[in-house]
């Protein structure tokens, strides 16, 4: 903690008496310390669920809570976007997508937080259809 220098034991029977008690009471507070620290992870570790882990060509939803669309109203605007196909891992935590051609502007990589896997059908013979293009009239997406 800092410089503790040496001192040699006292004279007077009460102050190594005192010296012994908050010796004590540091190693009880010490101790104390380090269990609430062991409780606070083990509470926080229960409710935690895994990194979900994608691999290159995994199929993933896009998040678009933060991306600025040309959408009028954003509460009306899709909430993921894709599929779209993982094509490399550039962190630990990062991926690289094959985004649309006409999402060119948009920087394909992406934190984990932002992707969501996309779950096997559960029905057997259930096509699953990606979300229609934006329909491009007079220049402005409609």
């Amino acid at each position: 903690m800092g410089f503790k220098p040496r001192q040699q034991p006292s004279r007077l029977e009460m102050v190594n008496k005192f010296i012994e008690q908050m010796k004590a009471a540091v190693k009880e507070a010490k101790s104390a310390i380090q269990k609430v620290q062991e409780d606070i992870i083990r509470y926080y570790n229960q409710r935690r669920s895994p990194t979900p882990v994608s691999h290159p060509g995994d199929w993933v939803f896009l998040n678009v809570f933060d991306i600025k669309t040309t959408h009028s109203s954003s509460k009306l605007f899709y909430h993921c976007l894709g599929p779209f196909v993982v094509e490399c891992q550039v962190g630990s935590l990062v991926y690289c997508l094959k985004l649309l051609h006409i999402m060119k502007k948009l920087c394909p990589v992406f934190n984990i937080v932002k992707l969501s896997t996309v779950l096997d059908n559960p029905i057997l013979g259930q096509r699953s259809e990606s979300l229609p293009l934006p329909i491009i009239i007079d220049r402005e997406k409609k």
